[in-house]
């Protein structure tokens, strides 16, 4: 084989093992942050309707809402988070947009061991 045809396998193989790298450090060995990108609160929703009048039935009313535990729902869609919180009086939902940025140290360390080890291989090639 002449230098040329050596010089372009090992390109080849220093870019193949480049693009492997990359997404096998994407797929496999990243971890990704969730970051809020968006946020909407919705309108605090009244189950039922508090009478302003003193009597004991209200009160009664305003008691059980006082003493109800606030419980939480979420649930995810496309690139949207919705948590909802409610007691037996009340519920607000939010809505967050959510994106993932990934760890590009380990992306850039991935892309460099492959470049590295197609330089190696591209050396020894030139060399015979």
């Amino acid at each position: 084989m002449n230098k040329l045809q050596l010089i372009i396998i090992g390109a080849i193989t220093a870019i193949v093992l480049l693009i492997g790298g990359v997404f096998i450090g994407k797929y496999y060995f990243s971890k990704t942050d969730i970051k809020v990108v968006d946020r909407i609160v919705y309108k605090t929703e009244y189950k039922t309707k508090i009478v302003k009048e003193y009597t004991t039935e209200n009160f009664d009313q305003l008691w059980g809402c006082y003493q109800s535990p606030i419980t939480f729902a979420d649930r995810t869609e496309q690139s949207y988070l919705y948590v909802t919180a409610k007691d037996d009086c009340k519920e607000a939902t939010a809505r967050y947009q959510i994106g993932t940025k990934g760890n590009y140290k380990i992306y850039l360390g991935i892309a460099g061991a492959a470049a590295i080890t197609g330089g190696i291989l591209s050396y020894k090639y030139l060399r015979k």
